[in-house]
């Protein structure tokens, strides 16, 4: 008796912040009772004795009275015959003793089997529901989230292997052979040689027996040093017959005398 006493206590103080804590929070219209949950989403117990369900008509009778104590976080369900509520729609209202509105809901189509619930509870969204008559209304779970397609890495071309420049093959380097007509090109060096010759040396007097290769004049010709060695070879070859024609003359002379 004094817990009544307390609740209606703070009602009479505190009737704003009571009433807000109270919500209309499911409706079934469809099936062979319809019926209306009531959610006390506050932290202190309220008695609904002398409060109302009213729908979108006017008609007082179908108006459905509440009773009872709702605690902090419980749900009360209120049913009512058949065809109280329209199936295709229509509005549930909450009212206080004193008439005044406490809450109200507006509802269209919903599907058999099918409830109009707030999710979650005493929250201001609404939407159809799978039933859940005097307990928690069911949270529908989030739809999934695609899978993206990982997108084809492209396939990296492969380098081509660079193939190997063959090595050139070395030309081989010809061993020189002698010229055809060196010892003629020689010779005739050599011959060219002896005519710049001062001849006149051996022009000897043969009855001078003082006559001698060292009357031999040096060439004036400027030679290479291969054209004057075959120049001193022929120069000393010469010598020799000369010196060999001088002492055959003598001993010629000698015999004649």
């Amino acid at each position: 008796m004094r817990l009544l006493y307390f609740f209606t206590l703070l009602v009479v103080i505190f009737p704003p912040i009571i009433r807000a804590q109270v919500f209309i929070n499911e409706i079934s219209p469809l099936g062979d009772e319809e019926w209306v949950e009531i959610y006390n989403a506050g932290e202190t117990p309220f008695d609904l004795a002398g409060w109302c369900l009213a729908d979108g008509n006017t008609v007082e009778s179908d108006d459905l009275t509440l009773e009872g104590i709702i605690t902090p976080l419980e749900f009360k369900v209120f049913t009512h015959n058949k065809g109280w509520l329209n199936d295709g729609g229509d509005s549930v209202t909450l009212l206080a003793t004193d008439s005044a509105t406490i809450d109200t809901v507006a509802y269209g189509t919903v599907p058999e089997g099918k409830s109009w619930a707030r999710v979650p509870d005493g929250s201001p969204d609404w939407l159809v529901s799978d039933l859940s008559k005097g307990l928690p209304n069911p949270t529908p779970a989030p739809p999934p989230t695609p899978t993206p397609t990982p997108s084809p890495s492209p396939t990296p071309t492969p380098s081509p292997t660079p193939s190997s420049a063959p090595s050139p093959t070395p030309t081989p380097t010809p061993t020189p052979s002698p010229a055809p007509g060196v010892e003629g090109e020689v010779l005739s060096a050599s011959t060219s040689a002896v005519k710049d010759l001062d001849l006149s040396v051996f022009l000897v007097d043969l009855a001078s027996p003082s006559a001698s290769a060292s009357a031999l004049p040096v060439p004036s010709t400027n030679l290479n040093y291969e054209h004057l060695s075959n120049v001193l070879f022929i120069g000393v070859g010469l010598t020799v017959s000369g010196l060999s024609g001088v002492f055959i003359t003598r001993r010629l002379t000698r015999k004649k005398l």
